[in-house]
């Protein structure tokens, strides 16, 4: 499905800004000795991500488009502090299929009012695929950070007849940016939903290059 970039309400007037509240970094007793341990514990002290409950972070579930739009806000620190509203906005004036009193819905609310672009069909609770996440999170870290658009080579990826062609040029830049890498048989799993622990690493990479480069 062709993503659309989903355009803020006109700001004017009255509205107090949308805020989301930021999460304590605490400790997580399901995490073992998964690569992505440290990743996870680093972005828990940022407050950049939460465990589930009962000092839990269930590094191998799937993330959901909700969960994924969160992280983003977190991630960037989005608000829209320096907006005002004629009227009180709502999730569901950005994405149909919203529910507007959900746990996510000021994270709807505020990501596509700060350039990250999503599809208005997009479904919150369903789980997103790892090309779809790299590509908004690379897609509104180029646009944060003002980054040209490089033409670089292709990568050697052996499973890139599963990239969704709209996807192949920023699924290359991660790999250049170093935000995230190939499994040992140089496949990149585009269509796999992607893992809490995953997203976590990916995230505290892009987090390593944007410093880099500031």
């Amino acid at each position: 499905m062709k993503k659309t970039i989903i355009k803020g309400m006109t700001a004017l007037l009255l509205m107090s800004a949308v805020t989301i509240p930021g999460y304590a970094g605490v400790s997580f007793n399901d995490l073992g000795s998964i690569k992505e341990a440290s990743a996870i514990i680093a972005l828990s002290e940022k407050n950049i991500v939460k465990g589930t409950g009962n000092n839990r972070f269930e590094p191998l579930r799937a993330m959901t488009y909700a969960e994924s739009v969160q992280l983003l806000v977190n991630t960037f620190g989005l608000n829209i502090d320096h907006i005002r509203f004629i009227k009180e906005p709502k999730a569901s004036d950005y994405f149909k299929f919203a529910n507007d009193d959900a746990w996510y819905a000021g994270a709807l609310i505020i990501a596509p009012l700060n350039g990250a672009e999503l599809s208005s069909d997009m479904i919150p609770d369903i789980k997103i695929t790892r090309e779809a996440f790299i590509d908004l999170f690379v897609s509104l870290l180029e646009l944060k950070e003002d980054l040209p658009l490089i033409k670089i080579a292709a990568a050697d990826i052996a499973d890139r007849d599963l990239i969704n062609p709209e996807y192949n040029g920023v699924v290359d830049r991660a790999l250049y940016y170093g935000i995230v890498s190939l499994d040992e048989k140089g496949n990149f799993r585009p269509t796999d939903a992607i893992t809490r622990a995953e997203a976590a690493e990916w995230i505290n990479n892009l987090l390593a290059f944007q410093e880099g480069i500031q």
